[in-house]
């Protein structure tokens, strides 16, 4: 079986690092080059498509801008996909409804042609298959494959050396949030955080930036806050904010070093820290939307209404609870044995072998 992954290069992205190596693995061919989708030249069996808008460089390119994206480019891509349409079986997976970047008609139109040209759509839980299910009615081949596990990540540090890094005392309660921070989930992160009723706290959160005050117009002013700010955090030795990108490697000091996952995002679809969260044993803690909230809800681990703070410290409160409990274990079992990445990948080509060319 011959697959293109139509997307753009991105090295750093675990997820179709590990599915391609699975997908290898089972004897087939991987070939993840955007161009070769573009040039609808070379013969596939499978065309996979997951982030519509990295489909190019030029599609991407929009995602900082506010311009209108050109009819012309999605005349190109509506041929494109028609070719392989009739020339492959064109499987999307669902990451998201939409681009976390930018959400307007545009997007909307080019995650639609995405859609309704590929022979079958995968989803990652029941929230997402629903509301496809609505919004495409005629697209009747539409199924569940989990997100897969992340055991090829390095985990060889006990919790005692992963604190150690970060000068944890003893007895003390860590929350853990991961990835890139918006400014609007830095006051439910704060309310989570205060909710832990243990003087001894922690926060990792690595992707919290320090804003550079943009609306102070005295530049010279405006760099000194911004400055001083930034020192201020790295003297605080209960919250570990404003550190950058965080090698794949380090990513276990963070993992073994908290207590609790939590997942800010009020209305993402999905999120790879859930099955990291799990993969690492974690209690996970996130929002009651979208697949999110689905399967942390299924598997008993805490969720919170984004709008309300009360929710949100009591899925603290049910985090700390549980941390009592086998729920750090029950979670890494359900990622293990349900969400191994060889078993996702056989279960992606049942899809692809059962998925008919209209």
């Amino acid at each position: 079986m011959k697959i293109l992954i139509a997307n753009i290069p991105t090295p750093k992205n675990r997820f179709l690092k590990d599915l391609s190596k699975a997908f290898e693995k089972e004897g087939a061919s991987v070939t993840w080059d955007y161009e070769k989708f573009w040039a609808c030249e070379e013969t596939f069996d499978v065309v996979h498509i997951h982030w519509p808008e990295y489909l190019s460089y030029t599609i991407e390119a929009f995602l900082s801008k506010k311009d209108k994206i050109p009819n012309t480019l999605f005349e190109e891509l509506e041929r494109v996909l028609q070719y392989w349409n009739n020339n492959a079986k064109v499987v999307h997976t669902v990451h998201n409804i939409e681009p976390h970047a930018r959400k307007d008609e545009d997007f909307r139109t080019l995650y639609k042609l995405c859609a309704i040209y590929c022979h079958c759509i995968v989803h990652m839980a029941n929230y997402s298959l629903k509301l496809y299910q609505q919004k495409f009615p005629r697209i009747k081949n539409q199924t569940i494959i989990p997100h897969h596990n992340y055991c090829s990540l390095p985990n060889t540090i006990t919790p005692e050396m992963a604190r150690k890094k970060f000068g944890v005392r003893p007895n003390s309660s860590v929350l853990l949030v991961l990835g890139a921070i918006r400014e609007s989930e830095k006051k439910v992160i704060s309310t989570a955080y205060k909710a832990i009723p243990n003087s001894n706290k922690y926060l990792l959160a690595p992707g919290w930036k320090i804003p550079k005050r943009g609306w102070i117009k005295h530049l010279r002013l405006q760099k000194w806050l911004y400055q001083l700010e930034c020192l201020l955090a790295k003297l605080n030795p209960r919250k570990k904010i404003n550190l950058g990108f965080i090698a794949e490697a380090d990513l276990q000091y963070y993992l073994n070093a908290a207590d609790i996952l939590f997942i800010p995002r009020a209305n993402s679809l999905n999120s790879g820290n859930l099955p990291l969260g799990f993969t690492f044993g974690k209690v996970v803690v996130g929002s009651k939307n979208g697949n999110i909230g689905e399967l942390l809800i299924a598997s008993g681990n805490p969720v919170f209404d984004p709008k309300n703070k009360s929710s949100v410290r009591q899925s603290i409160t049910e985090a700390i609870n549980l941390l009592k409990s086998v729920k750090g274990e029950e979670n890494s079992k359900k990622a293990l044995n349900e969400w191994d990445v060889d078993k996702i990948a056989r279960q992606y080509q049942d899809v692809f072998k059962n998925a008919a060319i209209c």
